[in-house]
């Protein structure tokens, strides 16, 4: 149930931005031999399909490999389906051009949609779940992670990618690709957390630093 109301404000947010990603599903174009409907209630298809994967994948596992952490089994069936996305030819047996559409599509919504769809319900998860006792015996560990380590590895990541990578990238650039990888996000790292029976205090430890970080 908590994996599917994650991604319940996508259904509230898509409606009204689903024209300016060029998703519109009543949208017509005119064209030579008629009028033809838009494909973009396609997005649906990869947005159930990921939610179907992920459930099955966790009864699975749940049944089968407890001690498989359930965020590396969904890398890898990720992995997996990346690899069989982008290693398609026109003459390939196996092939699904529906769903090869909705990724395609997915890959061009804009970005300002995920951002508001995924990352409120991310910070009022983690704020629910916060005990405020740990929080001001911690906070001082938590400061020093979120604000100074942030910036920290933030201009070492930049250097690395200014001088090393070979994209000759601008300082700009590279500060953005720095502050990306940065600012993790301990959604998985947390509920590897509880499936290992970590300590709580390092548990807040992350989940502090992410809403703070965010």
């Amino acid at each position: 149930m908590l994996f599917l109301q994650s991604w319940a404000p996508i259904f509230w947010a898509m409606p009204w931005n689903l024209r300016r990603a060029g998703m519109a599903p009543r949208q017509t174009r005119q064209r030579s031999v008629g009028v033809v409907h838009a494909d973009g209630y396609v997005v649906l298809l990869m947005f159930f399909g990921c939610l179907i994967i992920g459930a099955s994948l966790m009864l699975l596992l749940d049944r089968f490999a407890p001690a498989v952490p359930y965020t590396v089994a969904m890398f890898l069936v990720g992995v997996a389906f990346a690899c069989w996305h982008w290693s398609r030819t026109p003459t390939s047996t196996i092939s699904w051009h529906t769903w090869f559409r909705s990724v395609e599509k997915w890959e061009s919504i804009n970005p300002h949609l995920l951002f508001y769809s995924f990352l409120p319900p991310l910070i009022f998860s983690e704020a629910m779940k916060l005990n405020v006792r740990l929080v001001q015996k911690c906070f001082a560990q938590v400061f020093l992670l979120a604000c100074p380590g942030v910036l920290l590895g933030t201009t070492l990541v930049a250097t690395v990618a200014r001088f090393l990578l070979p994209y000759d990238w601008s300082w700009a650039v590279s500060l953005t690709f720095g502050a990306v990888l940065s600012a993790t996000d301990p959604v998985a790292v947390v509920a590897l957390f509880s499936t290992l029976g970590v300590s709580p205090k390092l548990t807040m430890l992350r989940s502090v630093h992410h809403t703070i970080g965010e």
